[in-house]
């Protein structure tokens, strides 16, 4: 059937290709044969994945907040899940958290495949796979009441090559550079229209619209 295409990933090392649609259909494909390997209806909306490079893993997070890993050479889901990482949590005011835990976005550490980041909208957190725990949560929650940027949500993030600290985009249009071992507050942050807004040499010649990539 025609239906849309949400996020696309290849294997390393095999020639198969991921496809997940939008009517949350995990779809695999052997490139040799241009055939399809295996089709597997997600049980929830799927709203972010990441591959860990080197393996059959392929992290699917979900609207409500959980995390399955999805076995690509199997074309079934493991028995290794995250849970609402947001449930009974202390890191910031349950209040102030959306009703909706979507897993926003997922990222693979660079250099350890023990780390996954794991972006909610009000809450990143750094969870060690082995283990099964949180390691660290950053937040913009946690900076003063009187913060511009307390309470934009997150929309996607990337590590650095080495690790060490990993930018977050935003909905406001800001992004904030965040050291691991710093969890109260981000090195430093910036609005990405201020920059177009220097170069049109106009203030507020654009608007500050949400990031979607990074």
């Amino acid at each position: 059937k025609s239906v849309g295409i949400k996020y696309l990933q290849f294997k390393t090392g095999f020639p198969i290709l991921v496809v997940i649609d939008k009517a949350n259909t995990i779809i695999t494909l052997d490139l040799r044969t241009k055939s399809i390997r295996h089709v597997l209806p997600a049980p929830e909306i799927i709203t972010s994945q990441t591959y860990c490079t080197g393996t059959d893993w392929l992290f699917v997070g979900y609207a409500n907040g959980f995390i399955d890993v999805f076995d690509i050479m199997q074309g079934t889901m493991t028995p290794y899940q995250i849970p609402d990482l947001l449930e009974n949590q202390e890191v910031i005011d349950p209040q102030e958290i959306s009703h909706q835990h979507i897993v926003v976005d997922l990222q693979m550490h660079p250099t350890e495949l023990n780390t996954l980041l794991i972006g909610y909208e009000a809450v990143v957190f750094v969870w060690n796979i082995r283990e099964s725990t949180i390691r660290r949560s950053y937040s913009l929650r946690k900076l003063d009441k009187s913060s511009i940027y307390r309470n934009a949500n997150l929309t996607c993030f990337a590590w650095s090559p080495n690790g060490s600290r990993f930018i977050a985009g935003y909905d406001d249009g800001c992004t904030h550079l965040w050291d691991v071992k710093n969890e109260q507050k981000p090195i430093t942050s910036r609005r990405i229209s201020e920059a177009f807004s220097a170069v049109a040499g106009e203030e507020g010649a654009v608007a500050s619209e949400p990031i979607y990539q990074i």
